[in-house]
């Protein structure tokens, strides 16, 4: 049996509920099952007292034979946490990592090594953060998935810009100051407009700049506007700073995966990991600064811009019907079942 362990997926405005859901379709269609652990955010000691006999089952009913994915993170109580859940699952363990706390908080120390060590099989989003794992000491086989999947029901080409119209871009996401710092800098595009799409946004509108409100992650995908989308985060203008920012240099934002799902090409900063995706498939522009923008845009010809829409076109199809976790999750099987354990 082939079994996915992941905490309850509740819909929401949040697009971090969106990747989990994904992966776990993908995989069921695909006849994987799916157990799902009660998430403790919500204090109460009957989601406790759940958690503990749905572990219990676990442990119990999973054979030494059995594939086991577990999409990290699992909040679960201390002692299964402290002890490690890992130890306790039989069978061929893999993991999907969505993030590395220790990573994107730029801790002095990586806490989570020996329960990583502990699986048979990771994967991890790009080739930089699969780099970052090694040097830190993991020494099990890990797979890069590339890009993420956002599946939807139907898709739909975008249109090619209307000539000497003014170009559009796209910011999707946490809009807050904490997440997002660079959008309340004193700066306001010339040659394009910013629509921004998200919760927590706190700052003002200008005659470039205009907030578009908060759509359901199955929404947003068919409801943005724009011609490009961009993937940007910290602190500064200049290049991508803070935490958030340098968590670009290794993981793949889950907003690169929407902006393909819409048909949008991409506008990212050069030094994150996935602009080399970028380069490779022809989908966007790589940027060193924000203020790039204006001077690039300024003299970008239909023409280009057309070669781009036809190249995000072909992942458009893929990535809405999960191509992208269908491919690692091959990989990953074809490996456990050679006898590596």
């Amino acid at each position: 049996m082939k079994y996915i362990i992941d905490v309850e997926v509740e819909e929401s405005l949040e697009a971090s509920s969106k990747p989990r859901a994904d992966i776990d379709r993908i995989l069921e269609k695909a006849g994987w099952k799916r157990i799902n652990i009660v998430s403790l955010k919500k204090k109460s000691i009957f989601r406790q007292i759940y958690m503990i006999f749905r572990l219990l089952w676990i442990f119990r009913f999973i054979k030494k034979e059995d594939l086991v994915l577990v999409q990290w993170r699992v909040t679960l109580l201390k002692p299964f946490s402290k002890y490690g859940f890992e130890r306790l699952v039989s069978g061929k363990k893999i993991l999907f990592l969505h993030d590395i706390d220790s990573l994107r908080h730029e801790e002095t120390s990586f806490y989570e090594r020996e329960r990583f060590n502990r699986y048979d099989a990771i994967i991890a989003h790009t080739e930089k953060m699969k780099d970052w794992l090694l040097k830190r000491g993991i020494h099990t086989e890990i797979f890069v998935l590339g890009i993420f999947d956002y599946l939807l029901e139907r898709t739909e080409n975008r249109e090619t810009r209307k000539e000497e119209s003014t170009y559009r871009v796209a910011y999707a996401g946490n809009l807050s100051r904490s997440k997002s710092e660079f959008l309340y800098h004193d700066y306001e595009p010339d040659s394009y407009q910013l629509y921004l799409y998200g919760t927590g946004f706190s700052g003002s509108e200008g005659k470039n700049k205009l907030y578009q409100g908060t759509f359901k992650p199955d929404e947003i995908a068919r409801k943005i506007v724009g011609e490009f989308g961009l993937v940007w985060d910290g602190s500064d203008l200049n290049e991508c700073k803070g935490n958030y920012g340098n968590y670009l240099k290794y993981n793949c934002p889950h907003k690169m995966a929407m902006y393909m799902a819409a048909g949008l090409p991409v506008i990212i900063w050069s030094e994150a990991a996935m602009a080399s995706f970028v380069k490779e498939n022809g989908i966007g522009i790589c940027i060193q600064s924000i203020y790039d923008i204006d001077v690039i845009l300024k003299n970008f010809t239909d023409k280009e811009y057309q070669r781009l829409l036809i190249n995000v076109r072909d992942h458009q199809c893929r990535i809405t019907k999960g191509y992208y976790i269908t491919k690692v999750m091959e990989k990953v099987e074809k490996y456990l079942e050679g006898g590596h354990n």
